[in-house]
């Protein structure tokens, strides 16, 4: 998602990145470089999330892809016989 997207969800949800900042106790930069896509934190990009109400793969679909759902051991059992 373009980081225009995420700093409208962060304002919709009524937040600053330099309010989550202090909350995460991080700097400014690195909550911004993350929104950006310049750096990578999954700690900050979950607490993007967590305040949006969008998930991470939403948020960055490059950076943390939707996972496939794993099968269990007694699925691939079944798929064996």
């Amino acid at each position: 998602m373009h980081y225009a997207y995420i700093n409208a969800a962060l304002h919709k949800a009524g937040v600053k990145p330099s309010q989550l900042a202090r909350k995460l106790d991080v700097p400014r930069s690195n909550v911004s470089g993350v929104i950006h896509g310049k750096a990578k934190s999954r700690r900050i990009a979950k607490a993007i999330a967590d305040v949006t109400g969008l998930s991470i793969n939403e948020l960055w679909p490059d950076v943390y892809p939707a996972r496939s759902p794993k099968s269990s051991k007694r699925s691939r059992a079944r798929k064996a016989a």
